[in-house]
């Protein structure tokens, strides 16, 4: 499977540096176009596949096929628009350390919101997996609205800090205090009603505290901000100071 999981990675590479190109450039419908396409064409192809029950690797291939279609629909007849509107504002060398930095940091993100289920599970017996299966879906479940919400448009973020002149630091702190808001808000829902949504979709099997419960709502409030505190970094080239 090394071949179309090789083309898969480039394709991925593809559609985020064209992804980064239309948030720039604010071609919007292009930009929900790859967005929006993406997931729409890999998840009819996989429908079709399971519904025929194709073998893995067929399904493979249906999962890197999206990536050079969006690229297709989303490019036509914007193609030419793109190249003369698109520049780099810095040398390539530049640019290319710029890349190495920001990778570095949102690998740095990926291990802060993907490494608390994987030490959790290191940590936890196989005797507890009741327990533990607890514990990573009551994360998913609290942590998953605040931070995949702020994740989902920090590239947006980097765009309306560009634009800012002189209020990016006041927009920082208006976009700040807003997330700490809505946390807390949903750590307080958590509180009350956290238990009572896990019964419903999980059944009675997972006991947590209503404390624990919202603390752990709360806890996604640090990562949100570290990503819209990368936003504003990436919009001031500050990317030495995001990569750590």
């Amino acid at each position: 499977f090394g071949f179309p999981l090789t083309l898969g990675v480039a394709g991925s590479v593809f559609v985020a540096g064209l992804s980064g190109i239309y948030y720039g450039s604010k071609s919007w419908i292009s930009l929900a176009t790859v967005i929006i396409g993406d997931v729409a064409i890999r998840l009819a192809l996989l429908v079709f596949g399971i519904e025929l029950e194709l073998n893995f690797e067929v399904l493979l291939w249906f999962l890197i096929l999206p990536y050079p279609i969006v690229l297709l629909i989303s490019a036509l007849g914007n193609f030419k628009k793109l190249i003369g509107n698109s520049f780099i504002d810095v040398g390539y060398g530049i640019a290319y350390l710029n890349v190495a930095r920001t990778l570095l940091g949102a690998l740095g993100t990926s291990f802060i919101i993907s490494g608390v289920p994987i030490f959790l599970a290191s940590q936890i017996s196989l005797t507890s997996q009741t327990h533990l299966s607890a514990l990573i879906f009551a994360l998913i479940l609290t942590r998953a609205p605040l931070v995949i919400g702020v994740l989902a448009v920090q590239s947006y973020f980097v765009v309306l800090f560009r634009d800012l002149a002189n209020d990016k630091t006041k927009f920082l702190l208006i976009i700040t205090g807003t997330c700490v808001l809505i946390g807390s808000v949903l750590g307080v829902a958590a509180y009350f009603f956290g238990q009572q949504i896990i019964n419903y979709l999980a059944g009675e099997n997972f006991l947590l505290s209503p404390l624990f419960l919202a603390l752990l709502t709360m806890s996604a409030i640090p990562t949100a901000l570290l990503a819209i505190s990368g936003a504003y970094l990436l919009s001031n080239n500050r990317h030495n100071v995001y990569s750590l």
